[in-house]
């Protein structure tokens, strides 16, 4: 069976432009789509299936993830289960060949070579800021202000009347453990609220 797979994450292209473009592959290797799926995980395509010896066809290789490991993670996915995998832009082909899986451990091998070399890098850097005498980390300095101190006086009037705390949270629209938050970091409210 063939299928055409759509990638309906707002970060690829519109579903029409991808059904164009897989349509185009197909009809250019002299074979038709059998049925186009539509989803923003490819994982999920194979619940759908009840055939073996599936072929998937995509628009572009980002209509399978949006990061090289991800998107190697689900080329082995895919293959591991006997799909085989057509990227119509790209022209490339994936299935459980042996040039496939080379192809997957040199992806692999270059996402760690990145990795290291960013790790490097950065520390020299940081070494190099300081020696240069540069502070790291965040400037030290007064608290960034809570988000409720806009509700501070509407909290204590609550509380004065007894609300519980959960109550209060749903009142002002934020999580419990916000308010539980605020309140612990403010403890002056409670003597405040008692002059109330």
């Amino acid at each position: 069976m063939i299928i055409g797979y759509l990638d309906k994450s707002p970060k690829n292209i519109g579903l029409d432009a991808q059904r164009d473009i897989v349509n185009q592959y197909a009809q250019s290797e002299g074979f038709s789509v059998d049925v186009f799926f539509s989803d923003s995980d490819i994982k999920n395509i194979k619940s759908n299936l009840n055939t073996k010896e599936n072929t998937i066809i995509i628009a572009n290789i980002t209509s399978i993830g949006h990061k090289i490991s991800q998107i190697a993670d689900n080329i082995e996915n895919l293959i591991s289960e006997n799909f085989r995998l057509i990227s119509a832009k790209e022209n490339l082909s994936f299935d459980n060949s042996k040039q496939t899986k080379v192809l997957l451990k040199g992806v692999r091998l270059s996402i760690d070579i990145r990795n290291s070399m960013v790790s490097i890098i950065t520390t020299n850097a940081l070494k190099r800021r300081k020696q240069e005498g540069k502070v790291l980390g965040f400037p030290a300095g007064r608290k960034k202000k809570s988000l409720l101190e806009q509700h501070k006086y509407k909290i204590m009037q609550m509380l004065s009347q007894g609300k519980t705390k959960n109550e209060i949270a749903i009142n002002i629209g934020c999580s419990r453990g916000l308010i539980f938050k605020y309140l612990h970091d403010h403890p002056e409210l409670k003597t405040k609220m008692r002059e109330i």
